[in-house]
């Protein structure tokens, strides 16, 4: 449930301009930050507390320059614009009904962080994942103001939840119940007089969240996103474990007689995403290799076979040609090759199009869960 809540503050407080269909195209994504964590806001300094040196994949979002850009904007006005539909009614009863519990409006919370370890043992037992993420708001929201949020999301689902909630030193505890197969979780509720940081995952990541004084991101993390776009506003890292790349391995060496070459990903390291939201949302992923010698191979894979396969699928799929295919472009410097695109407007307007023509003629909407 707690996932849910931190969803919930995603959807309506981080990534409001991602419609369905750029989530499902787009899903691995600060003018003032950088993955080095050396941005001036107090809000970026707070949630990267919650990245341990263990960590093998992170994220951080900016979402105050996200959400404060032209294209977000422009998202938010279409978003406006769709038919009156009961699931968007509904949709915006619970946005109503969570402001009212929460007291934060759009644009108070401004930074998430998340960082996961454990990766390797994932496939056999998720429960054996180790999270630790955070959330900082420019406003005061209370312990109990957090329950009550989470109990919101729990009625939505015609679900009772019985939390452990304990008073702390500087901090509130709250004890969620375990899920069978999933991590255990815990959030700690930090609040001030004018900003909030609650810090969530298994306990242990929770009281090492608390108990650091400023944050920072594994050099590996930081490196393998690190210069995707100048002034990223968001940003994904993951470092292989070894137990990835030995399936990368297999599933090279089955596709290597279509794509030849292909054993030259065998040396991927790590993988970066880095956006950045002006007039547009730009998007660039890097893959970080062994060598340069792979670096140049998997550029011309990039090129030859996976941005022509996509034109040639995507180019009379949607009621016009999409404008994101012309910009989707393949580089390469030193150990890195990066695939980068750029999606406009027009793009999540084609899409949208394209949506809404599958619904039904008597629901000419988008439901809520397609759009935020």
């Amino acid at each position: 449930m707690l996932v849910q809540f931190v969803l919930t503050i995603m959807k309506k407080h981080q990534i409001k301009f991602i419609s369905a269909s750029v989530i499902s195209a787009l899903a691995l994504w600060s003018a003032a930050c950088s993955p080095s964590g050396g941005g001036s806001s107090d809000g970026a300094a707070q949630v990267m507390r919650a990245f341990p040196e263990s960590a093998e994949l992170a994220m951080y979002f900016d979402q105050s320059a996200i959400s404060e850009s032209d294209f977000s904007e422009a998202i938010q006005d279409l978003q406006e614009d769709l038919p009156e539909t009961p699931e968007n009614e509904q949709a915006q009863e619970f946005a109503e009904q969570f402001t009212e519990v929460t007291g934060l409006e759009d644009d108070d919370v401004t930074d998430f962080a998340l960082a996961i370890s454990g990766l390797e043992n994932a496939q056999m037992d998720p429960s054996q994942l180790k999270i630790s993420g955070g959330i900082f708001a420019t406003k005061p929201v209370t312990t109990e103001q957090v329950v009550a949020a989470v109990q919101l999301i729990a009625e939505q689902n015609d679900e009772e939840l019985e939390m452990t909630i304990t008073t702390g030193d500087g901090a509130d505890f709250i004890e969620f119940p375990k899920e069978p197969g999933s991590p255990e979780m815990h959030a700690a509720v930090v609040t001030g007089e004018s900003s909030t940081v609650v810090f969530f995952g298994d306990l242990p990541s929770v009281e090492a969240s608390l108990a650091r004084s400023s944050g920072s991101v594994p050099a590996g993390l930081e490196a393998a996103s690190k210069g995707l776009i100048d002034g990223q506003q968001g940003w994904i890292s993951v470092v292989l474990p070894d137990s990835l790349k030995a399936q990368l391995a297999q599933t090279t060496a089955q596709m290597e007689a279509m794509i030849p070459n292909l054993s030259a990903a065998n040396s991927l390291e790590s993988v970066g995403v880095g956006i950045k939201t002006a007039e547009s949302l730009d998007v660039a992923v890097g893959f970080n290799l062994g060598s340069s010698d792979d670096a140049v191979i998997m550029e011309g894979i990039l090129n030859n076979q996976l941005i022509s396969f996509a034109k040639m699928m995507l180019a009379g799929g949607t009621p016009e040609p999409l404008p994101l295919l012309n910009s989707l472009t393949a580089s390469q410097s030193e150990n890195r090759a990066v695939l980068s695109m750029v999606v406009t407007i027009e793009d999540i307007k084609i899409l949208q199009a394209q949506l809404m023509s599958f619904l039904p003629s008597g629901n000419m909407g988008v439901t809520p869960s397609a759009v935020q």
